[in-house]
């Protein structure tokens, strides 16, 4: 599929577009065992980065997002699949500065190493931006486990977002997992 993909577009297109199909190809490549004992609580320690686009009076602007850095525990809340809940706490920083969180569920599908996040949440504070956000990634077998996910926020509304305008980010998740429990 990669090389179908070269040859049909540009470099940086193929970056772009062929991105998720590698990493979903490795994390399928590492899910093939599952965990014998999954940690019923987990907690992340993570950064992110990516790309950001917002836009007004029928422009789209692309730019450089901002840094994320957080930290999620989620909670198992079923066995098969393995389903979790999670919780997160984002402070944004570096050009400008934020705080505020998401809430949502965590797919392991056959307890392997792959994961499939989607959630609500968003900044609070100093100003609010609310949406969704949904991810996928993989995390390596032991812990601590280095995990690698590619996530995708929809800001819809709040004081930073104008009305009818919808901003989002497309971002790279580099995090450390700990089993709590």
């Amino acid at each position: 599929m990669n090389r179908l993909c070269a040859e049909r577009a540009p470099r940086a297109v193929v970056l772009l577009a062929c991105l998720p199909f590698v990493a979903l190809a490795s994390a399928a490549r590492m899910a093939h065992a599952a965990d014998e004992d999954p940690p019923l609580i987990n907690a992340e320690a993570h950064v992110a980065h990516g790309l950001a686009q917002a836009g007004g009076g029928g422009t789209s602007n692309w730019r450089e997002s901002t840094y994320l850095i957080g930290l999620t525990v989620d909670v198992a809340i079923r066995d098969e699949p393995l389903t979790s809940f999670f919780g997160s706490l984002e402070f944004e920083g570096f050009d400008r500065a934020g705080l505020g969180g998401f809430v949502g569920l965590r797919l392991r599908p056959g307890r392997g190493a792959m994961r499939l996040s989607a959630g609500v949440g968003g900044m609070m504070v100093p100003y609010t931006a609310l949406g969704a956000t949904a991810s996928g990634g993989a995390c390596r077998r032991k812990s601590p486990r280095l995990c690698l996910d590619l996530e995708s926020v929809f800001y819809f509304a709040g004081s930073d977002i104008p009305d009818g305008r919808v901003a989002s980010q497309f971002l790279l998740k580099l995090g450390v997992a700990f089993d709590v429990l």
